[in-house]
C-alpha cells in the first residue's frame, strides 16, 4: 500500500494536482474541479487527524478497527 509520507508517492500526488484543470470536462462523477479538490483535501484531513469533526472521528475509529 502506497503512503503519503513516501517521497515518491508525495510527488505523484503533488503531479497529479498539478494537472487539474478547472475548465476540464470530468471524464466521470458530477463534481467540478474545486469541489474535487475539496473533497480529497478532506478527505486527507480525516486521514492525518487534522479534522477533528464528529464524522471525521467515526471515519477514524471505522477505519482503524481490527476485523
Amino acid at each position: 500500500m502506497k503512503s503519503i509520507f513516501s517521497q515518491d508517492t508525495y510527488s505523484e500526488i503533488k503531479q497529479r494536482i498539478e494537472q487539474v484543470n478547472a475548465h476540464q470536462t470530468p471524464k466521470w462523477g458530477k463534481m467540478n474541479a474545486a469541489q474535487m479538490m475539496h473533497h480529497c483535501q478532506k478527505t486527507i484531513e480525516i486521514a492525518l487527524q487534522k479534522n477533528n469533526g464528529k464524522k471525521a472521528q467515526h471515519f477514524y475509529e471505522v477505519a482503524h478497527q481490527k476485523f
